[in-house]
């Protein structure tokens, strides 16, 4: 999920995109992160219960630009627990990766 979405102009990784991301999937008010973003009209969003979130576990799995350093994977975990938000998981693509990256990805997820 936070990677081979819609772009909206943010760099793919950042907090913003992830935050981005996030809301946009739940279809809630993301027009702080993108200018031009709305709810859509009759679409409830994916319930938060529901959402898994899924990271490239390092640069190698699906290009650099989408890659989430673990400083940026933690503030976004930290932003979901201050939005009272918690997402059916967090996973990562894929484990081959991660122990190719010496396990960067997998231990910033709590």
């Amino acid at each position: 999920m936070a990677y081979n979405n819609w772009y909206d102009g943010l760099s793919q990784g950042s907090l913003d995109y992830l935050k981005d991301t996030t809301l946009q999937w739940l279809n809630m008010d993301a027009s702080m992160y993108c200018s031009g973003c709305s709810v859509i009209p009759n679409f409830s969003g994916v319930p938060l219960s529901k959402l898994s979130i899924g990271f490239l576990a390092s640069k190698d799995a699906g290009g650099p630009s989408s890659y989430t350093l673990p400083t940026v994977l933690n503030s976004y975990q930290n932003w979901l627990v201050q939005s009272n938000m918690s997402p059916a998981s967090l996973f990562i693509w894929d484990s081959h990766w991660d122990s190719l990256n010496s396990y960067l990805i997998s231990n910033a997820i709590t």
